[in-house]
């Protein structure tokens, strides 16, 4: 079993929770890391960072596949527009899905190619966190003004609309472990 974890001296790590001196550490980032995200492979690890740059590490090889510079650049985590909240989705982890602005885009694992966005004009606000559905065919997100939206992955439509009543910044999302509900955290 592991854990990984992003902290503000800009590197990622996975610790064996059994033998926490068993570790292996990412460089590369320039900036405070927001979050990280394991694929159900467990061959991946994605990461986002307050240096604008959202990135794909091999675990093996503990070296960068992939970085994309998809976010706005800050110093430090507390002016980062969104904590993008990235996740892969469950189980084959064929999509890894990234807040990005408005929309979410999600990107084909190995080749790395963006095949898709996800938006809607409900959206008024930064997309800042993600789940997927337990069995992968739906995609929520929330957004700072409160918004939180739910879309079938593979028709792309939107399925749910929900405003928070104060507008609330949505700051955590979680599905139900059967499907059919999502909690949010604002």
């Amino acid at each position: 079993s592991k854990v990984a974890a992003g902290s503000s001296d800009f590197l990622v790590k996975i610790v064996e929770v059994a033998d926490s001196s068993q570790q292996k550490t990412f460089r590369g980032h320039e900036a405070p890391v927001l979050s990280v995200s394991f694929d159900p492979k467990d061959t991946f690890l994605a990461s986002a960072s307050c240096d604008g740059s959202v990135r794909v590490w091999k675990i093996a090889e503990q070296v960068c596949e992939k970085s994309w510079p998809l976010l706005q650049k800050c110093n430090d985590v507390v002016d980062a527009k969104s904590i993008c909240r990235l996740a892969w989705q469950p189980k084959k982890g064929k999509f890894l899905a990234i807040p990005v602005e408005k929309v979410i885009k999600l990107y084909r694992r190995e080749t790395w190619d963006h095949q898709l966005d996800l938006s809607d004009n409900f959206i008024t606000q930064p997309l800042n966190v993600l789940a997927w559905s337990p069995c992968g065919q739906f995609l929520a997100a929330g957004s700072l003004g409160g918004c939180m939206v739910v879309w079938n992955v593979e028709s792309q439509e939107c399925l749910e609309r929900v405003k928070h009543e104060k507008g609330y910044t949505i700051c955590g999302l979680a599905w139900h472990p059967e499907g059919g509900q999502v909690a949010s955290v604002s």
